[in-house]
């Protein structure tokens, strides 16, 4: 096999299986294995941080993205599983300094700096559908039950609008990036991410935090937590 000579960049992804449907962790394994394959094959040139090959690479991890939607709509027929078995993948590939984000569904990217917190991306939800509307708003979209209805997945139905937010935001020293599944979301406010990230030692420490604090309160939903610190 190949050896890499380097460390050109690191890939962070969570991906939360569409529960109710045969097969949603199995979506979510698959959607993570064939966003890894395709942004290792990019590899050689992530090291080219000129500003004019950002577009190109946001671009570019935009058809991994719709690439790894394939491949779960391709496993279900494979194994002939239920073809709406679909996941969320919420991802970061950083190349110091910039985080490249790639975003699906309603999992979720924070940035934690110092004390403040903000969050990446948008929940690809019903419930907040509604509040860019102006049907509902951020309280009682919060306490809807439609913000558990996905309005856009990685695989789940074969002939739907995907749609990939893709952005990039550029990285200090102390910075910390955090993805999550909803199932943190429904139990910890982001305000409170910047302390229980803070207080902990090491990133690992600091993501057994958040899901211990989740877990504490009585978490239902399965629970994914990565922190990584620069």
């Amino acid at each position: 096999g190949r050896r890499a000579e380097a460390t050109q960049g690191w890939l962070l992804a969570v991906a939360d299986g569409m529960g109710g449907y045969q097969g949603g962790g199995l979506a979510s394994s698959v959607a993570i294995s064939s966003l890894a394959a395709f942004v290792l094959e990019l590899s050689p040139w992530l090291v080219a941080t000129h500003p004019a090959l950002r577009d190109h690479l946001l671009q570019t991890l935009e058809l991994g993205v719709r690439g790894a939607d394939e491949a779960v709509y391709r496993t279900a027929l494979e194994l002939d599983l239920d073809e709406r078995m679909g996941t969320t993948l919420t991802a970061a590939l950083v190349v110091w300094p910039e985080a490249y984000l790639l975003h699906v569904g309603d999992s979720r990217a924070h940035l934690i700096r110092g004390s403040e917190l903000v969050r990446l991306t948008r929940d690809h939800t019903v419930a907040q559908e509604l509040v860019a509307a102006h049907a509902l708003d951020a309280d009682q979209a919060a306490r809807s039950q439609l913000r558990h209805v996905l309005v856009n997945t990685v695989g789940g139905q074969r002939d739907k609008q995907l749609t990939v937010d893709v952005s990039v935001v550029k990285l200090a020293a102390g910075d910390t990036l955090m993805l999550c599944t909803d199932g943190v979301a429904a139990h910890v406010m982001d305000e409170e991410l910047p302390a229980l990230v803070r207080a902990a030692p090491r990133a690992e420490a600091a993501a057994r935090a958040v899901i211990d604090t989740v877990m504490a309160r009585g978490a239902l939903d399965n629970v994914t937590a990565l922190v990584a610190r620069f």
